[in-house]
């Protein structure tokens, strides 16, 4: 390879040495402009990578129904800091739909494109021409008068597939089509913005999404009795409230970056996470500016799906402790025939096996019949740990099990219910508390 091949361009011309005498040619004033824009876009392109995308497009519905994507009005920043402005009058954009019908049938992009930066880039006729020269007549600012015609440069746009962008062109995808039922369609595909707007599909599923969690929150954090147990229902509502307020407050602006919003919500996902049967937030996609309502809207439904987890709104109620375990009276109403859920909170220094050995162990009796049992060996109620997915329904923190106790012969409305351990004399296997999990509607009746 050469050595000139190895070289990589330049990314801010050097600026002009201006001295006195200076003979002016229109190199040098474009080559000032050129400079001062450079610079504008290496250090935008730093401090906000992200900077690009489209602020305003207006599509003429009929066109499409027609097999041509007109563009009434389009405001938008190419990924160089190219600026293109489009009311449909001046220049006209569209693209034939109907020549590309087969690439249809299945979504494909529209960029909007336009060549990068070369010198000479303002020639006319060329193919790689970025810009093309047009008349304009101004006044003198300071007086209104004295009209001249001024030359300027208008971008040269134009719209192609993604499959047919070619090199050395700098675009932007600025929306998704597919021929579907006989008919050329947009899909719900969001382009790149800097920008959302408050009335933005996206910013509207955001804030569908905080008012459920509130909501939820609100729920939980109500509807107890006076026996409920207060931890477990406050820490279900810090995870789930815990990242609105950076999150509302965003919503609450005239716009909003989309990075920003993905930012909001990846901190909401990582506090409901906890809700989840791993606990641990689940790997998710980076951030794709090129289509924001992908990873954004997956992350909705991440945490949508987590909020769900815990829509069995439940009451936690408290086993008494005795000398060699619990108990608790069992309410007619709490007897569903699914079985009682029950968690076991474990003490400092205690892991799942112990609590689960413990409990396997254990006598699940009606007050009265521990003796009776002990003589035929039995343990009574069948017992079995929650699977995850069961698990995560009920929300509770990481030092609890959760098990579910049949609903037969040994579970009696209107008795005593014993969870007890005859065998662990000294407690020390012993959980430090066991509550029952019932659904609100059966505590409120």
């Amino acid at each position: 390879m050469a050595k000139d091949e190895k070289r990589l361009s330049q990314p801010v011309p050097d600026p002009v040495q201006w001295h006195e005498g200076m003979l002016l040619s229109p190199q040098h004033l474009q080559q000032s402009w050129l400079h001062g824009e450079a610079q504008l876009a290496y250090h935008l392109r730093r401090l906000s990578p992200f900077h690009y995308g489209v602020t305003r497009l207006e599509i003429d519905r009929a066109q499409l129904a027609a097999g041509r994507l007109r563009i009434i009005a389009l405001e938008a920043v190419l990924p160089d800091g190219l600026l293109v402005w489009s009311d449909g009058f001046e220049a006209e954009l569209d693209f034939n739909l109907a020549a590309v019908k087969d690439k249809l049938r299945v979504p494909q992009r529209l960029h909007l494109v336009v060549p990068e930066y070369h010198p000479g880039a303002a020639k006319p006729r060329d193919n790689l021409a970025r810009w093309a020269s047009y008349d304009s007549s101004v006044v003198d600012e300071n007086t209104g008068q004295q009209e001249v015609s001024v030359p300027r440069l208008r971008p040269l746009p134009r719209l192609l597939l993604a499959d047919d962008v070619p090199p050395r062109h700098t675009h932007l995808p600025i929306a998704e089509i597919e021929f579907r039922n006989q008919g050329f369609q947009l899909t719900p595909y969001q382009p790149p913005t800097p920008a959302l707007e408050p009335d933005d599909p996206l910013s509207r599923e955001c804030r569908d999404l905080v008012a459920k969690l509130r909501e939820k929150a609100t729920y939980v954090a109500e509807s107890q009795g006076q026996e409920v147990n207060r931890g477990e229902a406050r820490f279900t509502v810090m995870c789930l409230v815990a990242g609105l307020p950076a999150l509302e407050t965003l919503l609450r602006l005239p716009q909003v970056h989309p990075f920003d919003l993905y930012m909001a919500l990846q901190t909401v996902a990582g506090h409901t996470a906890v809700l989840r049967p791993a606990m641990t937030p689940p790997l998710t996609e980076p951030y794709d500016h090129d289509n924001p309502r992908g990873c954004i809207g997956a992350l909705l439904a991440q945490i949508d799906g987590v909020v769900e987890l815990v829509s069995q709104a439940f009451s936690a109620i408290s086993f008494q402790p005795i000398a060699e375990g619990f108990k608790l009276r069992i309410e007619e109403q709490w007897l569903t025939r699914q079985g009682l859920v029950v968690g076991l909170r474990m003490k400092g220094g205690q892991g799942p096996a112990d609590v689960l050995a413990w409990f396997d162990a254990a006598l699940i009796v009606p007050d009265g019949r521990v003796e009776e049992l002990l003589s035929y060996r039995l343990r009574g109620a069948m017992r079995a740990a929650l699977l995850p997915d069961e698990a995560a329904g009920f929300a509770t923190s990481r030092d609890m099990v959760l098990f579910r106790i049949a609903e037969d012969e040994y579970v009696k409305a209107g008795e005593m219910l014993l969870i007890v351990n005859p065998l662990d004399r000294s407690a020390t296997s012993r959980p430090g508390e066991i509550l029952l999990f019932i659904p609100a509607t059966a505590d409120e009746t």
